[in-house]
């Protein structure tokens, strides 16, 4: 059995989450589902305090989930693995998701989401992230540099 991971500081945790290199075991240790505050399709992760010290701050629902999609935002999901009947090597089409939990759903507390189901044949861009709206996505457009790109 491993060995539980050990506690780290806010400052340890933004910074294994931009390298993204936090295991699975390390994520359900350092974040949880937030039953009390999520809905469906609106889930809410909470920093666990108990394995995060966070100098007796408190993060914000939308900095916890800034935090927990940047931890998880280069994790990718086992293709399926089946038999290939084209040996050639074929470009996978790129796509670049934009949206809410239809497109990002925590994938440790929920099912696949149809990016996971989309990342198999595609190369994706995941710019989605639970409880956005269409206003918000719209006034940030934060779409139009990665298209451009």
């Amino acid at each position: 059995m491993a060995a539980a991971p050990k506690n780290i500081t806010l400052a340890e945790l933004r910074d294994r989450a931009r390298k993204g290199d936090l295991n699975n075991q390390e994520l359900r240790a350092y974040f949880a589902l937030d039953k009390l505050h999520s809905e469906a399709f609106v889930p809410a992760v909470r920093v666990n305090y108990a394995r995060v010290d966070t100098g007796g701050k408190e993060l914000s629902a939308k900095r916890t989930a800034a935090l927990y999609a940047l931890a998880t935002a280069e994790r990718k999901v086992a293709p399926v693995r089946r038999r290939m009947r084209v040996t050639t090597l074929v470009a996978r089409p790129r796509v670049l998701a934009e949206g809410d939990s239809w497109f990002n759903l925590p994938d440790l507390f929920y099912p696949r989401d149809a990016i996971d189901v989309l990342r198999q044949t595609h190369d994706v861009v995941n710019m989605a992230i639970w409880s956005d709206t269409i206003q918000n996505m719209v006034k940030q457009k934060q779409y139009v540099q990665k298209l451009k790109a």
